[in-house]
């Protein structure tokens, strides 16, 4: 089978598999109710707020303040692109129509790449425009054109899609949809209340170089390392998906289905 043949087949195989539609619809829509709840719920505070605090919020924080609904969803969706068809058996029939392991995870990882940047443009976009429109009852709302403004926006975007390709490469090695899910939400999760109590060192030289801290750093960057930066974050994050994919490959055309 040709490279473009994988392509339409597994394009054909997600959009025939109703999880998902439904998976991708809770996280877009998910995503953007809980950030506009959170900006409704800080313009009903903003008056009680003391004015130290007031100079620390974002509005661009604050309207993307749902995107773990949406990152839990497009890593289950990267997940289930792969181990449904382990938990059906329909993997053996997919290996033997396309022995090439390379390029039969190469179109899943195109697919799953391309409906993940969908998820992530609708998503954030929405999330950031409906943020506004309520934060701007008190006049604090961001606009598109405002300094840095749309890169964060455009890395928030772009943070689905990985996320989705590596739930997709753990799915690969595990072969199990729970055993992904659960590696995925605590790789992502538990680093990070981990790091709360590690010494100073490891906390700002090791912990940001976990893909959780790389998620959490592509949207809301700190300045102290390079590592903790935007840029950084999202090299990392893409560093993670490249590595955990060749591993997935290696391990694909090692074993049996």
């Amino acid at each position: 089978m040709t490279a473009i043949g994988v392509f339409a087949s597994e394009v054909t195989k997600a959009r025939s598999v109703r999880s998902t539609y439904w998976t991708l619809i809770v996280g877009v829509l998910g995503s953007v109710v809980l950030g506009a709840l959170v900006s409704a719920t800080m313009v009903a505070a903003w008056d009680q707020l003391p004015r130290m605090q007031r100079a620390l919020i974002d509005p661009v924080t604050l309207s993307l303040g749902g995107m773990d609904v949406a990152i839990v969803a497009l890593a289950v969706f990267g997940a289930l692109v792969i181990t449904s068809e382990y938990g059906s058996r329909q993997i053996v029939g997919t290996l033997t129509a396309v022995p090439r392991r390379g390029l039969l995870l190469g179109g899943k990882a195109l697919v799953v790449g391309l409906f993940g940047l969908v998820a992530g443009v609708v998503t954030v976009f929405a999330s950031f425009f409906a943020g506004q429109s309520l934060l701007a009852a008190k006049d604090l709302q961001a606009s598109l054109g405002d300094p840095g403004v749309f890169w964060t926006v455009a890395r928030g975007a772009l943070l689905l899609p990985l996320v989705a390709l590596v739930a997709l490469a753990v799915g690969t090695l595990v072969r199990s949809s729970a055993g992904t899910i659960a590696i995925m939400i605590g790789g992502i999760y538990l680093p990070g209340f981990v790091a709360m109590v590690l010494p100073k060192w490891p906390r700002e030289n090791i912990y940001p170089f976990f893909p959780g801290a790389a998620v959490t750093n592509m949207i809301n960057p700190g300045a102290e390392s390079w590592a903790r930066s935007a840029t950084g974050a999202s090299v990392i994050l893409a560093g993670w998906v490249v590595v955990l994919l060749a591993a997935a490959v290696v391990a694909l055309g090692r074993r049996d289905a």
